[in-house]
């Protein structure tokens, strides 16, 4: 037969098991699936060249959140506003950057 000890043991044991597995439980509950943004809308306010192979193009999000990204070639801009398509749709506004 077991002693008292041993039984105190045992039940402090499952104790530890049964809330570790309760802790375990919630933060699989509270860990939510990745959710993809959705695409978010672009509009092109300006494309110019700043100084002699500068240029900055000026967008804005639907959101209202206005970016300056600057570049140092007319290819960067064109694979800059190639990448804001993947990420939403995007009004060019008319500009066309062409080399």
């Amino acid at each position: 037969m077991k002693t008292r000890s041993e039984i105190k043991a045992i039940i402090i044991f499952l104790i530890y098991i049964i809330v570790y597995a309760g802790l375990v439980t919630l933060i699989i509950a509270n860990i939510k699936p990745e959710t993809k943004d959705a695409p978010n809308d672009f509009f092109v306010c300006c494309v110019e060249k700043l100084s002699s192979e500068y240029y900055t193009v000026v967008y804005a999000t639907k959101e209202g959140d206005c970016h300056y990204p600057h570049f140092t070639h007319i290819r960067q801009v064109q694979a800059f506003i190639d990448y804001l398509e993947t990420l939403g749709t995007v009004n060019r506004n008319g500009y066309e950057v062409v080399e």
